[in-house]
């Protein structure tokens, strides 16, 4: 039997904070992490690096969130994409946080 993957994740939000926050967590868990503002950058690594997830951050009234996510699926129909709430508590034993590595350790 094969060693398990590690996932290939692309984390995507506007916020940096929540970017460094994410990256610690996943990274500790064993995931391969790149992180990204929503623009034509993450589109860029999504196209170079196929991620196994990208996980985006999805924010009040946005539409950017759902062109990112649709834009992706174009570019890489193998990604699996996890829209996230930002506004979560970022601590590692928040039932959200738990969750949320969970559906990325899921995909590999």
């Amino acid at each position: 039997m094969s060693p398990k993957k590690e996932p290939h994740v692309l984390l995507v939000d506007p916020n940096g904070e929540t970017l460094t926050t994410l990256y610690s967590i996943l990274d500790q868990e064993g995931c391969q992490v790149a992180t990204s503002h929503p623009d034509n950058e993450a589109l860029r690594y999504v196209a170079a690096h196929k991620p196994d997830v990208a996980l985006v951050g999805r924010h009040p009234d946005d539409a950017p969130a759902g062109f990112l996510s649709q834009s992706i699926e174009r570019l890489s129909p193998r990604t699996r994409i996890l829209l996230f709430d930002p506004s979560q508590p970022w601590r590692r034993e928040s039932s959200f946080v738990q969750d949320l590595v969970r559906r990325v350790k899921e995909t590999v």
